[in-house]
């Protein structure tokens, strides 16, 4: 079926309703009902549904962003650059950095537009639409939920493809957290994946990382030479690494954190390799297009209709 646009008019439980009307009420539910009524109904979404509202809605306030600090030596500016191939945790987070009532309302209000399409899609029973909207009904403002806390709350009922983690596949997960985030927000989003990033690896921790690849090199490492490398002080092992050009070390730098969430986070765990390709890291963003001013975006639905 096509996407339900605001002005579309749909019958629930015999009743007309303005699907602007529908999704201004169901902004105001909070993540506990939100969460609840897709789990009643026994409902997951694509992850990706979320990803793209989160950036339709972001991407005038990012644009403004980068053109704002063009000519700055800037962090923030960078790391903007990559907006386009933001994961769905740096997209939660970049809306609350914005920190706008409007902005958030106006997500929480396309998402559900976006909810109600898949819904109908997924032929939800009728009588579980007149549920939502009688239980809409109890809120008459947004939560007062930080809004990086609703998102997260929301973490289960939003689902990722076979092998991906927080919307990108391992080799699009890697370049872009490397370069578009902070060690701070690494480690945030493994918890929310459940993964504790500790801050410095224990010994066999370091030596499993070692022994990993020197068999991924199928170098014929014997069980001889494996004990050996265990029974190793930390400083000798570290040098091991060095000498072996076996990227290890106690001090968990940015790209090992990246590799230590996907090698444990329940998504990528079973199917984690590790980059066959040192340059995967090196990669730049795709460039932004221009956000689309008011005009052109209700001349495009007028030619829709």
């Amino acid at each position: 079926m096509s996407k339900l646009q605001r002005n579309t008019t749909i019958v629930i439980n015999g009743v007309e309703h303005v699907v602007n009307d529908l999704v201004s009420k169901l902004a105001f539910l909070p993540s506990e009902e939100f969460s609840n009524f897709l789990k009643g109904i026994g409902l997951t979404v694509p992850k990706k549904l979320k990803i793209e509202v989160l950036k339709g809605v972001l991407h005038e306030p990012v644009s403004k962003t980068i053109e704002e600090r063009a000519n700055l030596a800037d962090e923030l500016g960078y790391r903007l650059t990559w907006f386009l191939r933001y994961s769905e945790f740096q997209l939660e987070s970049l809306l609350k950095f914005y920190n706008s009532t409007s902005l958030n309302k106006k997500y929480l209000e396309q998402l559900w537009v976006e909810l109600l399409s898949y819904m109908m899609d997924k032929k939800v029973d009728d009588k579980d639409f007149h549920k939502l909207v009688e239980t809409s009904k109890k809120y008459n403002q947004l939560s007062d939920e930080d809004i990086l806390e609703y998102n997260l709350a929301l973490k289960d009922s939003f689902y990722d493809e076979p092998h991906e983690i927080d919307g990108l596949s391992q080799n699009d997960f890697r370049p872009v957290l490397y370069k578009s985030s902070t060690l701070v927000e690494l480690r945030e989003l493994g918890k929310k994946y459940d993964v504790k990033v500790p801050r410095r690896l224990k010994k066999d921790q370091l030596a499993e990382i070692i022994i990993t690849e020197l068999k991924r090199r199928e170098e014929g490492l014997t069980e001889e030479k494996e004990q050996e490398i265990k029974k190793m002080s930390i400083v000798l092992m570290q040098r091991f690494a060095k000498d072996n050009k076996v990227k290890a070390s106690i001090e968990l730098k940015k790209e090992e954190i990246i590799e230590y969430i996907l090698s444990h986070a329940t998504q990528t765990k079973e199917m984690y390799f590790l980059p066959s390709d040192s340059t995967i890291y090196e990669q730049e963003p795709e460039p932004m297009a221009p956000a689309p001013v008011v005009e052109e975006v209700e001349e495009l639905l007028k030619k829709l209709k």
